[in-house]
């Protein structure tokens, strides 16, 4: 994206913003919603009245949300640490936008964990319905009378496919979370690393 050169004013509208900034009104209002410090003062008919310091802040959203890719809830994060000073500045250029794209990847991962997580409850629950298949066929087999072999055969075999269904989804399930657990731990690794190498 293009630098945004603000105009010398001291109040905005948002139709003059929503130009400056390539972006739908809508969104700038939205942005009200989601970023605390962004606060516009509003005139006596109840339009936004946007100040520099209001501008500059939008150009910040802007920046982290469309071109770093940072999630809003990341955003507000920077946005915070930027005031705080807490985030390092880094003389390198590439170091620096590593160190954002790594942060970014970092909550990527966060998030596929928790995608992954509600999967695994899903199929956690599947499992347990296999397991009260399997105690069912177990009594049935129990009960089934010694005369009739093709009947107690035929669930025997039944139950074996159930029990090798289910231990497969719990290998499954048991693999999935270390690969997600393994990435997030790398990420976090290199993050720490990029940030020591900045101070």
């Amino acid at each position: 994206m293009d630098p945004v050169q603000i105009p010398e004013k001291t109040y905005f509208k948002i139709g003059e913003i929503a130009k400056l900034l390539n972006l739908e009104p809508y969104v700038l209002r939205y942005w009200e919603t989601e970023f605390e410090q962004l606060r516009p003062e509003k005139t006596k008919t109840g339009q936004r009245a946007y100040q520099r310091r209001d501008v500059e802040l939008l150009v910040q959203i802007r920046e982290l949300l469309y071109e770093d890719m940072y999630t809003i809830a990341g955003a507000r994060r920077q946005l915070v640490l930027n005031r705080q000073g807490e985030l390092p500045l880094v003389e390198d250029e590439s170091a620096s936008e590593q160190l954002v794209q790594t942060q970014a990847e970092l909550e990527l991962a966060q998030s596929e964990l928790a995608e992954t997580r509600a999967t695994m409850n899903a199929q956690a629950e599947e499992i347990e319905s296999l397991n009260a298949e399997i105690l069912s066929l177990q009594d049935r087999i129990e009960a089934s009378p010694s005369s009739n072999p093709q009947e107690l055969e035929m669930l025997e075999r039944h139950m074996e496919v159930v029990t090798q269904e289910r231990d497969e989804l719990r290998a499954a399930l048991v693999a999935r979370e270390q690969r997600r657990r393994r990435a997030i731990t790398a990420v976090r690794t290199e993050l720490q690393e990029l940030r020591a190498l900045a101070t």
